[in-house]
């Protein structure tokens, strides 16, 4: 996501910065938008009944972050189809 929101190479040069995206609409593109076109949108890609409870918790609100931070978020727990496989502790 850090990626999409950047267009930072390793060389420190900027990658078509007309293409840089926001941090929404890089959680979009995680999410919502990729299940689809993976065809998996009708059991993925939302928290919506019927759908799979697949998700992370994290520990701060990427929303609320500078563009730059994204890749100090840490994610505190995870579930898979409604089960938890991550827990910090």
């Amino acid at each position: 996501m850090q990626a999409f929101i950047d267009r930072i190479m390793e060389s420190g040069n900027i990658l078509a910065p007309d293409e840089r995206i926001t941090v929404q609409d890089a959680m979009y593109a995680y999410t919502t938008w990729s299940a689809p076109a993976t065809g998996a949108g009708h059991v993925k890609g939302s928290i919506s009944t019927g759908k799979l409870a697949d998700f992370v918790a994290v520990d701060r609100n990427p929303l609320y972050l500078g563009r730059d931070t994204l890749d100090n978020i840490y994610v505190v727990a995870s579930a898979v189809d409604g089960k938890f496989s991550y827990e910090q502790i």
